[in-house]
């Protein structure tokens, strides 16, 4: 049976993380939005510490399914389902967005050979990268 969605989660074996892993958390909180009780989805795979040790355990058999990042699961040849984006900021003084070091790591950010990287990875949208989304006290 082929997983679709979170809720064709329940009953089957999913690889397992730490409690403070963000991975575990955003399944958590993902699986109460939907109105699934976590205790359904059964939690009984190999412990990983992270995304590619997740897909691993997958591609191997320990488990039937990993919560996990897509560029992971293309490095092992796996289907991905999507089940959020998340947005990835970083805060920079007013002052040093100027300077020439953030000036240079923004050039790289918007980069062909960056964004030709991200789509290699999959999973990623560079877009927006170098984007100001907030510029105030």
């Amino acid at each position: 049976l082929k997983i679709r969605s979170l809720t064709d989660m329940v009953g089957r074996r999913l690889t397992r993380r730490q409690e403070a892993a963000g991975s575990h958390v955003l399944l958590q909180r993902k699986l109460g939005e939907m109105g699934i009780d976590p205790s359904t989805v059964v939690q009984d795979g190999p412990l990983v510490r992270d995304e590619r040790e997740a897909a691993l355990a997958v591609f191997s058999g320990e488990a039937d399914a990993a919560f996990g990042l897509e560029t992971a699961a293309r490095q092992s040849r796996l289907e991905f389902l999507p089940v959020c984006e998340e947005r990835f900021d970083l805060l920079v003084g007013r002052r040093d967005y100027f300077e020439a070091p953030f000036q240079k790591l923004l050039a790289f950010a918007r980069s062909s050979s960056l964004a030709a990287k991200a789509d290699q990875l999959g999973g990623y949208d560079v877009t927006k990268l170098g984007t100001v989304r907030f510029n105030g006290y």
